[in-house]
């Protein structure tokens, strides 16, 4: 085939190109080298890349000082100063007219949200690479930023701040949604006390995954618990994962909203505030029965446990043989101090047990038992020892007493102190014959007897209801008593009760500081007018707020 003229030129000249570009690349390092070794042409192009590279630079920061500097680098740490400002945290930090908030502390605060931990981290990196480019931009920086450590950051770059940790973990263990949202929000103090609060703790763990099966169970867990159906240990966790629960709701009020949502058929703050009174009982329960099985204790020689609950210092527990359960029995407190002896009737109980109460504090106290043992009498006289009781208890003087009129029993005290609820018991002598200790649990109460014969000590929120010996029975809501004040010429009047039997009437003062910080109670003949019996309980403190009485009333001391 005939090529022309013009077509010939366009091959030859294809060839040319292609050879050149063949002859370039093979010669590239030689051409290379030599244009480097031309000074002209190397100043021009860097001459020309630095312009290029300063006006970039100049758009993004706005810096007088940091350009002046920036305009003396060479190309080469232009091009480093470039990349370095790829993070607009980095641009932001130096264009900032507030440096204050720059402080490398934050990173490691346990307040540090993830997100700003990430930002310092970027700052920090870019900062440590502007500072190797020049003395002037590490003095630059170090002026403009005081307080930013970047180069410590730098050394823990790889390091997540303790807080991010325990955030990660406890959304990892919490995966409900609403739960969830409200981790990301809370400060580090509110994370390492969840983080603390979990420790050790998968049974709080678990239930807060809000399980349909897991909540049914711990609910089952917690009647048990209330009716003394569980093992001490399972009762301890069952504490454990309520006081759990409860320190977490405490954490923010939006995690209480949530989880009192989930968890609205369980009581955790009941078991939490109170279930150490069932702990305490149950270990008491234990080892009483531990002692029971030491030796066949029988009427003749019987167990003797003084306080067996460690809430009644003037009472005890006799054990004798379970044959006697049922069998009436009269007990005699001897008398002393000027008292009569106090006698009282019952029935031996379950176990054998026998509840011995109106004992003297600091005494040798000699007590008759008498049992009808199947139309014979049997009698028994045992020594049980008391010790002193608490000294913040007021003194009691009897000031008046007109033998013969007043009515018949002992005189109910809710006394309070700032700290402490020590409701007692004294007699028209001014022996106190009983103490009911609830403290520290409960700080203060008002006490008065239900119709089954057991103590119910009343705070403003709930009712504790205790037996003569002082174990925990219920613990049920307080919608029946307010514990209001009633004061009355500076005097705080607490209430009157009539007595039927001499047709008088008690009146009880609470608090007067007129002559010396006490309370009163004091009996008149509702016919007479006149006072027939005064008793003055004197206090330690001087404010009401630190000792006064809430309640007080005429009482049989045993009834059931």
């Amino acid at each position: 085939m005939l090529i022309n003229r013009k077509e010939k030129l366009i091959i030859g000249s294809s060839v040319c190109i292609i050879g050149l570009g063949i002859l370039l690349y093979v010669s590239k390092e030689k051409i290379m080298e030599k244009l480097s070794n031309s000074p002209s042409l190397v100043m021009t192009y860097k001459e020309s890349q630095s312009k290029k590279l300063k006006k970039e630079i100049e758009k993004k920061i706005n810096d007088k000082n940091f350009n002046s500097i920036m305009n003396r680098l060479s190309m080469e740490k232009l091009e480093i100063l470039k990349e370095s400002l790829e993070f607009p945290e980095v641009v932001d930090a130096l264009n900032t007219k507030d440096n204050s908030k720059y402080n490398s502390d934050r990173y490691f605060s346990p307040d540090v949200t993830q997100e700003e931990a990430v930002k310092i981290a970027n700052i920090s990196k870019g900062f440590g690479e502007i500072e190797v480019l020049s003395v002037e931009f590490k003095n630059y920086l170090s002026e403009k930023y005081p307080n930013f450590n970047y180069n410590e950051i730098n050394k823990n770059e790889n390091k997540i701040p303790d807080v991010l940790k325990i955030k990660d973990k406890v959304l990892k263990l919490f995966p409900d949604k609403e739960i969830a949202d409200i981790i990301k929000t809370l400060n580090g103090e509110q994370l390492n006390k969840i983080n603390n609060i979990i420790a050790g703790n998968a049974e709080v763990v678990s239930l807060m995954e809000f399980k349909e099966e897991d909540i049914n169970n711990f609910k089952k867990y917690e009647e048990d618990f209330f009716n003394s159906r569980l093992i001490l240990d399972d009762m301890k966790k069952a504490v454990a994962t309520s006081k759990g629960i409860d320190e977490i709701t405490l954490v923010s009020p939006k995690l209480k909203e949530i989880v009192d949502q989930h968890l609205k058929n369980i009581d955790y703050k009941k078991m939490s505030s109170f279930g150490e009174f069932y702990l305490l009982d149950k270990n008491s329960d234990i080892e009483l029965e531990k002692q029971y099985r030491e030796k066949y204790y029988t009427f003749e020689t019987p167990f003797i446990k003084l306080n067996p609950y460690g809430r009644t210092p003037l009472s005890a527990i006799v054990k004798i043989e379970n044959e006697a359960v049922g069998k009436d029995i009269t007990i005699t407190i001897e008398g002393k101090e000027n008292s009569p002896d106090y006698t009282y009737k019952t029935k031996v109980k379950a176990n054998g047990e026998i509840p011995i109460i109106g004992l003297y504090p600091k005494a040798v106290n000699k007590v008759s038992l008498k049992m009808n043992n199947n139309g014979m009498l049997k009698t028994k006289n045992i020594v049980i020892e008391t010790s002193l009781i608490d000294d913040s208890l007021p003194a009691v003087v009897i000031e008046k007493k007109v033998d013969g009129s007043i009515e018949h029993g002992m005189n109910l005290v809710s006394f309070n102190t700032k700290d402490e609820s020590l409701p007692f018991i004294f007699d028209s002598n001014a022996n106190i014959r009983y103490l009911l200790i609830v403290s520290p649990v409960i700080k203060k109460s008002l006490l008065d007897r239900n119709e089954r014969g057991n103590w119910e000590a009343v705070d403003d929120n709930l009712i504790f209801e205790f037996d003569i010996l002082g174990k925990i029975v219920n613990i049920q809501d307080n919608n029946r008593i307010k514990l209001d004040e009633n004061w009355k010429n500076g005097v705080l009047f607490r209430n009157n009760q009539y007595l039927p039997k001499k047709n008088n009437i008690l009146i009880v003062y609470g608090f007067s500081d007129k002559a010396y910080p006490s309370g009163v109670f004091s009996e008149i003949g509702k016919d007479s007018g006149n006072e027939l019996f005064k008793a003055r309980l004197y206090y330690d403190k001087n404010s009401f707020e630190d000792n006064s009485i809430l309640s007080g009333k005429r009482i049989e001391l045993f009834q059931e």
